[in-house]
């Protein structure tokens, strides 16, 4: 299994005010916002997306940051040279728990510098079930800013204006807005919504957001520009109801002790 080893801080740390609501006041934008709660994630294969989630922890005293993503970003296919001669298969898929978060800092409209931080995968789904992830970050010192996701369980209309914040071929945090193309495609025996955002490779796993700023839903796919899928809120809901991991979308719930949410089974129970 390949890890990704080490975590190096830079000495410039992106330093903003909580958000509890989305609300924005001044000096945050509601696109600025939006990227503060957005980073790049670095595989040993690849870049994709994520969403930060911070609340309390068990303890009430420190905060904990979750990052939301798609679970195919994890995945990492490797040519296994006795697995192609024995069984006749040419790959076999590893997940990879650890991995590193980007965000870049910029001071006067110009980047100049970033920060990163260890992140590790607590619950995962394949790419062909519900493709899902969650993630810890292993430190408390990052980005107090928090994702609001939207758990009211409405459905939403065609034409409602939407705003996304991924990383587009390894473009960190690029913001677009797009409006819904289509509600609850069935692809896989999966539902997926349909967008006209700027989605490319990297994108994977960026969060989708309503005029209020609340997130709903997680980019997972695109089939050609300004056609592309994300994971709607409400299958977010069932999946993290299903694996006992709500506490990640709402602040209101208890949350697990640290020792026990490494306790958490990485695999999902589909």
């Amino acid at each position: 299994m390949k890890k990704v080893i080490g975590l190096f801080f830079t000495s410039l740390v992106l330093s903003l005010n909580s958000i509890a609501q989305t609300n924005i006041s001044a000096p945050y934008s509601l696109p600025e916002y939006l990227q503060s709660i957005s980073v790049q994630i670095q595989t040993t294969s690849g870049k994709g997306s994520g969403v930060a989630f911070t609340r309390k922890d068990s303890t009430g005293t420190n905060n904990i940051t979750f990052i939301w993503s798609v679970g195919h970003i994890f995945e990492y296919e490797t040519n296994n040279f006795i697995n192609n001669i024995l069984f006749g298969k040419s790959t076999v898929r590893e997940i990879m728990p650890y991995c590193l978060i980007y965000q870049d800092v910029s001071i006067n409209g110009e980047v100049v510098g970033e920060t990163n931080a260890l992140l590790r995968l607590i619950k995962y789904s394949e790419d062909y079930k519900n493709d899902l992830s969650l993630s810890v970050l292993e430190c408390q010192f990052f980005n107090t800013n928090t994702a609001v996701f939207d758990l009211s369980k409405r459905i939403p209309k065609i034409g409602e204006k939407l705003y996304n914040v991924s990383s587009p071929r390894g473009e960190r945090n690029t913001y677009s807005e797009c409006v819904y193309s289509y509600i609850g495609r069935k692809m896989h025996e999966y539902l997926f919504d349909q967008t006209g955002c700027v989605i490319f490779p990297g994108s994977s796993g960026g969060g989708f957001y309503s005029i209020t700023g609340q997130c709903v839903g997680l980019t997972d796919s695109m089939r050609e520009p300004a056609m592309n899928y994300m994971v709607p809120i409400r299958r977010i809901q069932k999946w993290a109801k299903d694996e006992n991991i709500e506490w990640a979308l709402d602040p209101t719930l208890p949350i697990p002790t640290a020792k026990q949410i490494g306790e958490i089974p990485l695999h999902s129970n589909e």
